[in-house]
């Protein structure tokens, strides 16, 4: 699950699983409205695991923000 300053940004899962460590292309999702950049909080939350998967495991290489 992802939230972006208190709003889920996901409609449903995303299963990303490799058999190796390798970067994605881009997963837009969403625009979210919020009143103070300085406190605008991301959370990534794991809620489950591929069966092929020996672990629970994530990483964020980086993050956009755009201005609309």
């Amino acid at each position: 699950k992802v939230k972006f300053a208190g709003q889920d940004m996901d409609p449903e899962a995303i299963d990303l699983f490799g058999s190796k460590v390798t970067n994605t292309e881009a997963l837009p999702l969403g625009v979210v409205e919020f009143s103070n950049p300085t406190t605008a909080v991301l959370e990534l939350k794991v809620v489950g695991k591929n069966p092929a998967s020996s672990n629970f495991s994530a990483g964020i290489d980086y993050v956009i923000l755009e201005k609309h």
